[in-house]
């Protein structure tokens, strides 16, 4: 019976679009231009509409990249630098991050497209890229210009360039292969499991064996090494720190390693259930071509390559992840796994070779068409209702980030009479402090200075600082108390309040304000000496110091 269904072609329209001598080529080429753009704009305009703040990846770029490092405490220095160098070129506009996260979505889809021309047929190809659209990387979670988002379009130019590289051995490829590499590596320090697979993939193949007797390869590993040699002098100068923080991340403390074996097993088997989960919408679509196969034998030597190209470089990345997770007990987050499926669609058009005609692949557009209205709306609700007024918990996206700035730069330069220098708390509270302040103070992350190597302790001292924190007065941070032992006096603790960030037009149409979000700041008054007697701290506000350790070093880092 399927097979009958999807054989159907008495529709008008099917029938005159299978028919059209123009179909395979020139109207599949626009038909994917019109998908790309409606696409691209789409997740461009929703986050404008249905947002008030942003995202939290988003402002941590940007205060990153304010302050130029070779290398972050959690990253290199390639997403912050496009972060915050877009935003200030376009007059300091938070809009430029929702669009250039479509831009690395739309260049990592095109890049697919551009593969699959070269093992399948242009309406097998245009299948494999577009039903990307249902993996929810590609949609809700590619609105957060973030390093994920960022290794979308990095990973498949990759893949593209490298395929090239191994069949036309053509220097340009290769160098082109090294820059984006080397780009990738400095978005996120995942990139080397895309390196593994590259090394299988030559080792294997004889064409990827050849490529050794060459001088591509090995121009390529320099411009990688050049590139990310001055990344490699920040992390021995910093100790590492964004290393730590990834192992940290994964649940691997090196200080206690005792972890149960059932761990080993757990977060592999955790991984894997939520990839499934991720990638079963991308068999909706797909499904539309089960019932006919192509019968065009394909056993050629250049087919075989296709496949073992395909299969290692969509599958290994996060297999190699796996087998980490296995060998280590530590967690796969779920962010890591954002790029790792680029070429399912294309694996599976390889090897199934479906049969595609005018009636399928109207359906799969309509299918596509779907799931995009069901997750623009998905986004929608979340972002407005949900978030703003039932969840318990506050959102980055929905963190009054504007209020609680603009409330403290006032209360500062009202009691102090000069501009906001500093500004001391974790991520989510100091980073929309600082973007959203007019006096555009700088972030200094838990007052640690391997977190924000751009500060001199010394100088805060003098400047002076405001300390905010996520909770009340009285919920002072250990890594606050920690610094202000060492000065004369801070301000007692107050308290704000402000509603969860929902756009107004929509707080108009529900008539009531969202869920209302505390926070709690201080200041250290500017021109305080650093002390260590206790007769200076007199004055202090009674703040019991963390015995644990003292995040504070009087050391001025260099940038």
């Amino acid at each position: 019976m399927w097979k009958n269904i999807f054989r159907f072609r008495e529709t008008g329209f099917c029938k005159k679009f299978e028919d059209d001598p123009d179909f395979s080529e020139s109207r599949l080429r626009r038909m994917f231009y019109v998908f790309l753009a409606g696409w691209t704009l789409l997740w461009f305009l929703l986050p404008l509409i249905f947002l008030e703040s942003s995202f939290i990846d988003v402002l941590e770029n940007i205060v990153w990249g304010s302050n130029f490092q070779w290398g972050y405490d959690k990253n290199p220095w390639f997403g912050a630098w496009v972060g915050y160098y877009s935003y200030l070129i376009t007059g300091k506009s938070l809009w430029v991050n929702y669009l250039l996260s479509q831009v690395f979505v739309a260049t990592g889809i095109t890049s697919v497209w551009l593969l699959a021309r070269k093992m399948v047929n242009s309406r097998q190809a245009y299948v494999a890229a577009v039903s990307l659209a249902a993996i929810n990387f590609y949609g809700i979670k590619s609105v957060e210009l973030c390093d994920d988002v960022m290794a979308l379009g990095l990973w498949p130019l990759i893949y593209l360039f490298f395929y090239k590289a191994l069949n036309g051995n053509r220097l340009r490829y290769w160098l082109l292969v090294g820059f984006f590499s080397a780009l990738a590596l400095m978005t996120k320090y995942l990139a080397p499991v895309i390196f593994v697979s590259m090394f299988i993939v030559m080792l294997f193949t004889p064409r990827g064996r050849r490529a050794f007797l060459r001088p591509g390869v090995y121009l390529a590993g320099i411009v990688l090494l050049l590139i990310s040699l001055p990344n490699l002098i920040f992390l021995i100068e910093n100790e590492g720190t964004a290393i730590s923080y990834a192992f940290g991340r994964a649940g691997l403390n090196p200080q206690n390693q005792s972890l149960p074996l059932s761990v080993n097993f757990n977060n592999p088997l955790c991984a894997l259930n939520r990839a499934a989960g991720v990638l079963v919408l991308i068999l909706l679509p797909l499904s539309v071509f089960l019932c006919r196969a192509s019968s065009a034998p394909m056993k050629d030597e250049q087919y075989r390559f296709n496949r073992f190209f395909i299969v290692i470089m969509c599958w290994a990345p996060f297999t190699l992840m796996l087998l980490f997770s296995l060998l280590t007990g530590g967690k796969i987050n779920y962010s890591w796994v954002v790029p790792c499926f680029a070429l399912t669609g294309l694996f599976a058009v390889l090897y199934y070779r479906p049969a595609v005609n005018g009636f399928s692949l109207c359906l799969f557009n309509t299918i596509i068409t779907g799931l995009a209205v069901m997750f623009a709306l998905i986004f929608a609700i979340r972002s407005t209702w949900h978030q703003g007024y039932v969840k318990l918990y506050c959102d980055y996206e929905n963190f009054p980030s504007e209020s609680f700035a603009m409330m403290i730069t006032e209360a500062w330069n009202k009691e102090f009479k000069k501009p906001l220098k500093y500004v001391i708390g974790d991520r989510q509270t100091s980073c929309g402090v600082v973007v959203y302040s007019p006096d555009s103070p700088v972030a200094f992350f838990n007052a640690n200075p391997l977190l924000s190597p751009w500060v001199c302790p010394e100088d805060v001292g003098r400047q002076g600082a405001a300390f905010i924190w996520y909770g009340k007065a009285d919920e002072i941070p250990s890594f606050i108390r920690d610094f202000v032992k060492n000065y004369r006096r801070v301000t007692p603790p107050r308290e704000i309040q402000a509603p969860r960030a929902v756009p107004a037009w929509f707080r108009c149409l529900t008539g009531r304000d969202p869920l209302p979000v505390i926070a709690s700041y201080m200041f250290m008054p500017p021109d305080m000496e650093v002390s260590g007697t206790d007769a200076d701290n007199e004055d202090n506000t009674n703040l019991t110091p963390n015995v644990d350790g003292d995040n504070s070093k009087n050391v001025c880092r260099s940038s």
